[in-house]
């Protein structure tokens, strides 16, 4: 049996595309991890809503900013950071970003876009 982090079992032969839908809609109803780029600190990244669209930034160890779209390439779920390794992951299929956007693991193919300006 398969279950949301929030403990909701799905059972079945469609239970991937349930658990896909709920991150989709789940990012989207939460909202970000933050409202400042301030907040960030060095060596990490989050996922903040910069004039109503979600951006993941990341600030290296010196201090300097990366924003890259919060959407993944492969079907539009939001990425989160993943501290331990430093890198953008996908909930919904895995996919992984470096810090810069490019793709590390698959299946999204390509990577994390610009943010709109």
């Amino acid at each position: 049996m398969i279950q949301t982090p929030d403990g909701v079992p799905y059972i079945g032969e469609t239970a991937e595309r349930q658990l896909t839908g709920y991150y989709m809609i789940r990012d989207r109803v939460a909202g970000t991890e933050g409202k400042s780029v301030r907040a960030i600190p060095r060596g990490s990244g989050r996922v903040l809503n910069v004039n109503g669209t979600q951006v993941a930034v990341y600030r290296d160890d010196s201090g300097a900013t990366t924003r890259r779209s919060a959407v993944c390439t492969h079907l539009g779920c939001l990425v989160a950071w993943n501290d331990a390794e430093r890198t953008w992951d996908c909930p919904c299929h895995g996919s992984r970003f470096k810090p810069d956007g490019a793709v590390i693991a698959g299946p999204a193919e390509s990577l994390l876009a610009e943010p709109e300006k």
